[in-house]
């Protein structure tokens, strides 16, 4: 048996008394039928009722008032600032952001890192909320920025004395004490809300009203909430989309807002029009992707034939047959390796026809997506595995009509008819015009205008901003080698010695730490052995989970007082973005080439796509260029975290000094080339050899 999601083997092993088959790659569980159904229908064991104040009485940590220091207090002319002074650039960030919610506008603000946007984006929209009652959404997907953005706000409810109603929320299915939310998720979501209409989930069913309260009353980060549900043995979900009915901030990620399902579940639990609330979307680079995400499905043969062995009705085996026969037919249009367009209309209407020639009594598209999800329930009830549901979201999804959504099919990289989401403002546009204002901000929000046309912020709407960075330029020195590149038709074995050399070389002079970020892994994989250095090399993999990559931290921190470390990794990835490396632990940061997207039918489409909107030129701008600058900024800013961190960042392609890549790069990233670079490098870091 082989894990649905990486094809790997799947083991077995033993939890709670329950024989479980498991991945060891992606820990994705996937029991027996039986197993699954037994742990389905078993009643959750729960512990002895614990009240807030007995929680809080037993655990010295939880629901903790801040520590405050010298570096906390009352802003002399900022309402609810949460320092005595503030840094260059916040100051007109709080301005602008206070502006923006004033005139009912959105603010689209490229804040370097150290700035402080979390206070700056907070402060105003607090001051709002709190004066008339409008509620503020800070949308954020980092689990790490959840817990800085809570901690914010119990700051300034200490410092202030002031009472700020705050509901820090993930995930139904992470914040689940149930067994149920080991399953995968499409399971956990039908297996719950199955529970909830027979009334077999005892959380669900409990109500606390002085929960509700207390939530209110002390600012609690999402884990401390799920305990004091847990403890009144209420579903912590539930209890925490009532809290949030008569909260002045929520704090969750951008599916509640931005994914239509999600969206409808949050905003129902309140009574409030959208122009009421104000929106804070912090990392906002990532938002375009994530909104194009939902919207990505694909329809293989393998799909079809496993739906087909889940089906007894005839009529519907026959349905599918037949689909995956017509599936067959677009795939052999295709030659190998080659992808091609194709209509909605071509692949539905032979569906349809189908439809309409069975042999058994007439069936339409609704009626079979709806037969279909129904027979995947069935058989995630009983804890197995559906293609069926997999089937059904694709013809739902498939047959929509939408701006920017185009259908491939595809025979590269395995035979696939896919749907694809080209422009994020079809989704996102409606909805900012929705809300009463927005801060949209990110490190690496520039230029600005481009995000704005991506999510679809008109010109009359929009307040752009670039503000410089609050750490010293000299403490981040920025080289660019010109004797180097990755650019396709210049590479070679000989490039890669050379690429090689320079890491080699750097590594000697830089005394701990040293991440080098590479377009891709088989770049990495090309240089790697190639590098001579005495640091331990610790590499990405494509295969490394969430608790490797955390453990990358501790290894630094182990080796950043020996000879240091050199991370490999690549850009785009959770180590080039999603870590972030605190207290100076990296002292350099080399970046190997410019991660443009692979060429592929959806990656032209999408540049054609914005000539046509924006005008000649700006396709290749928005779509291709800017993305890959972006991905580069991002790994460039993993360094330098705090105004005294000291790093050294090396740009390994003669591309980054060329006009043309400039303009996607602030003004204040200042390049010198890498002539005299030992000299300087040792100069830097205080090398008497």
């Amino acid at each position: 048996m082989f894990c649905d999601e990486c094809r790997s083997l799947l083991k077995i092993r033993k939890r709670r008394g329950i024989n479980e088959t498991y991945c060891p790659r992606c820990s994705q569980a996937s029991r027996s039928s039986s197993d699954r159904r037994d742990h389905a229908n078993h009643m959750d064991k729960m512990a002895p009722k614990r009240s807030f104040s007995q929680i809080k009485k037993e655990n010295t940590s939880f629901a903790v008032a801040p520590v405050l220091t010298k570096n906390h207090g009352k802003h002399p002319t900022i309402p609810y600032f949460p320092h005595p002074t503030v840094r260059e650039g916040q100051s007109q960030f709080i301005k602008d952001a206070g502006m923006a919610i004033k005139v009912k506008k959105h603010l689209l603000a490229n804040a370097p890192t150290g700035i402080g946007k979390t206070a700056a984006a907070l402060v105003p929209a607090i001051s709002e909320s709190l004066k008339s009652g409008k509620v503020v959404f800070f949308l954020t997907s980092k689990q790490s920025q959840h817990h800085i953005a809570v901690e914010t706000l119990k700051i300034i409810g200490s410092i202030y004395n002031v009472k700020i109603k705050v509901v820090d929320i993930i995930s139904k299915q992470a914040m689940c004490p149930r067994d149920i939310a080991q399953e995968f998720h499409a399971a956990f979501t039908l297996l719950c809300r199955t529970s909830q209409k027979n009334g077999s989930c005892s959380y669900f069913k409990n109500t606390s009203e002085d929960l509700v309260d207390n939530i209110h009353s002390s600012i609690l980060h999402v884990e401390e909430l799920k305990e004091a549900a847990i403890g009144e043995h209420v579903c912590p979900h539930k209890v925490a989309l009532k809290a949030a009915a008569d909260a002045n901030v929520i704090v969750c990620d951008y599916n509640y807002i931005f994914d239509p399902d999600i969206r409808e579940t949050i905003l129902e639990s309140f009574d409030r029009s959208l122009d009421e609330c104000i929106v804070i979307v912090d990392e906002a680079h990532n938002l375009p992707g994530r909104i194009r995400n939902y919207y990505t499905q694909n329809l293989t043969a393998n799909m079809l034939s496993e739906a087909i062995s889940e089906v007894k009705s005839q009529q519907t085996s026959h349905i599918l047959n037949m689909m995956k026969r017509e599936l067959s037919r677009l795939l052999d249009e295709v030659e190998p390796g080659q992808e091609k367009l194709t209509g909605s209309e071509v692949f539905l209407s032979r569906i349809e026809a189908g439809l309409g020639q069975s042999f058994f009594e007439a069936m339409d598209l609704d009626s079979l997506i709806k037969q279909l999800r129904k027979l995947g329930e069935m058989r995630m009830i009983k804890g197995q595995s559906s293609q069926a549901t997999a089937v059904a979201d694709f013809l739902d999804g498939y047959r929509q009509d939408m701006d920017g959504l185009i259908r491939i099919v595809s025979q590269k990289d395995g035979s696939k008819l896919s749907l694809r989401l080209l422009d994020p403002s079809v989704i996102s546009a409606p909805i900012f015009a929705e809300f009463h204002s927005s801060i949209i901000m990110s490190g690496t929000l520039f230029p600005t205008n481009m995000f704005a046309d991506i999510l679809g912020v008109g010109d009359n709407d929009r307040i752009l901003r670039t503000y410089p960075s609050p750490f010293p330029p000299e403490n981040r020195p920025v080289y660019v080698a010109g004797d180097v590149t990755t650019l396709y038709k210049e590479r070679s074995e000989a490039m890669y010695d050379r690429i090689a050399r320079h890491i080699g070389r750097a590594c000697k002079i830089i005394p701990g730490n040293a991440a080098v970020f590479f377009p891709s892994y088989g770049m990495l994989k090309e240089v790697r052995f190639r590098i001579d250095t005495d640091k331990e090399v610790i590499a990405e993999s494509q295969t490394s989970n969430k608790a490797q990559k955390r453990r990358v931290l501790d290894t630094l921190t182990d080796l950043k007082d020996g000879w240091g470390g050199l991370l490999l990794g690549v850009m785009g990835g959770s180590l080039s973005e999603g870590i972030d490396y605190k207290d100076n632990l990296l002292d350099a940061v080399i970046i190997v080439g410019v991660p443009f997207a692979p060429p592929s039918l959806e990656q032209s489409q999408l540049i054609d796509y914005y000539d046509r909107k924006f005008g000649h030129g700006k396709g290749r701008d928005y779509g291709y260029n800017s993305p890959a600058i972006n991905r580069v900024l991002q790994s460039m800013g993993r360094c330098i975290r705090s105004e005294t961190d000291r790093a050294v960042i090396i740009l390994l392609d003669k591309r980054f000094s060329y006009s043309n890549y400039r303009k996607y790069m602030p003004e204040d990233q200042k390049l010198r080339r890498m002539d005299n670079v030992d000299e300087e490098l040792r100069e830097f870091f205080g090398k008497e050899w």
